[in-house]
């Protein structure tokens, strides 16, 4: 017989137990070849497992950028500064002014002298735009430092 003739697994292992002629050596192969079956497939099954395409949970989505949002609901608003960090300044001092308890005309009166060209309307819109991106407790009330003493307005 040709050592390149192409021969099955089986057939293989025939031939062999045929040519020793040990009948019990074909006895003690396929005795095995349950074994050797689930041993086959718990590999084929590590390998599919193994082969599989792994699974991607979504990037989480980064945190809000305070500073951008507001810039941009300025800008929405046509309120648009030529310094974009003055304007962030000036809005989380707004915030800290409430926190003090100064009062919101005080404020306004404050922004509309010291920003030429800002009218009480659109310095209104500013510490709402303000209070919204950095103090958002003092939209709805809560959280609202009493008056100092003497205070006039809301």
């Amino acid at each position: 017989m040709p050592a390149t003739s192409a021969l099955t697994a089986s057939e293989h292992l025939w031939h062999v137990a045929f040519a020793l002629d040990a009948g019990c050596a074909l006895d003690v192969i396929l005795e095995h070849s349950g074994s050797m079956k689930r041993l086959l497939m718990f590999t084929s099954v590590a390998a599919m497992i193994g082969m599989a395409a792994p699974a991607y949970a979504d990037p989480p989505t980064p945190p809000p950028n305070n500073d951008t949002d507001f810039i941009f609901q300025l800008r929405a608003a046509g309120l648009a500064d030529q310094d974009p960090a003055a304007a962030i300044a000036v809005a989380k001092d707004v915030c800290s002014l409430v926190d003090k308890g100064t009062p919101d005309t005080e404020i306004e009166s404050n922004l509309v002298s010291r920003n030429p060209g800002l009218t009480p309307h659109g310095a209104a819109e500013f510490m709402t735009l303000a209070a919204g991106e950095y103090c958002p407790k003092y939209l709805t009330g809560q959280g609202r430092p009493p008056k100092p003493p003497g205070a006039v307005g809301n």
